[in-house]
């Protein structure tokens, strides 16, 4: 089952008990200037990091593990919270800029909370593409990716959550490995996008599958 709600995540997870996740999987802003449709990715460091305490420390409660890309910029506040390890995904095409005047070619992906299963190399390499589907939003996650995060780190059956879904990366790729997804994001437009993406997503894999189209439960941003 997929379900796509229009709402802040905190208010969703306030009403959520202890542990109602197997697995959390999510690309939260990293307060570098982004323009989102409905927000500015420029808070005061302090601010950014009383946010990202509220929300993780929520995050912590209802989801078994958590597993996080946090960008370059704030790794030192992330390790800060003492993660069971840390994943590498090599990029060998990746064209951002490195403070070493070259590019960086990897991105951290930090892995909290309880061992679902054995993973073996705790690197992998896949380069990225542009992703037509999702040109509607700022900065999407490659999906082929986010599959292979998902299938590295837990079996279906189980529970994934996001708390910024964006443009739907992680509910498709949920819909494509078999998992129960739950998602959130507060901006109506990416909602909107989002929920049309997983639609097209999941009712061309009907031509390959014989799997019911799982429709996304929406819900109005208030």
């Amino acid at each position: 089952m997929i379900t796509m709600l229009n709402m802040d995540c905190m208010e969703y997870m306030a009403g959520l008990p202890d542990k109602a996740f197997n697995l959390t999987l999510t690309d939260p802003p990293y307060n570098v200037g982004l323009k989102y449709k409905s927000y500015k990715d420029d808070r005061h460091a302090i601010d950014y990091e009383a946010w990202c305490d509220l929300w993780f420390s929520e995050l912590q409660r209802i989801s078994e593990t958590i597993i996080i890309t946090v960008g370059y910029k704030n790794i030192k506040y992330w390790i800060n919270k003492d993660p069971r390890h840390i994943i590498v995904w090599s990029k060998p095409n990746q064209s951002s800029p490195s403070p070493l005047g070259g590019f960086n070619a990897y991105e951290l992906i930090l892995y909290f909370g309880k061992l679902q299963k054995k993973i073996g190399h705790d690197i992998f390499e896949k380069n990225i593409a542009l992703q037509q589907d999702a040109s509607f939003h700022v900065c999407p996650k490659y999906l082929p990716a986010w599959k292979k995060i998902l299938g590295m780190c837990i079996n279906p059956p189980a529970k994934i959550f996001d708390p910024f879904f964006g443009s739907g990366t992680t509910a498709i790729a949920c819909h494509d490995l078999g998992f129960d997804f739950t998602g959130t994001e507060l901006d109506a437009d990416y909602y909107a996008a989002a929920c049309k993406r997983y639609q097209t997503h999941s009712q061309q894999a009907t031509l390959f599958s014989p799997e019911e189209i799982r429709q996304p439960v929406q819900k109005e941003f208030m």
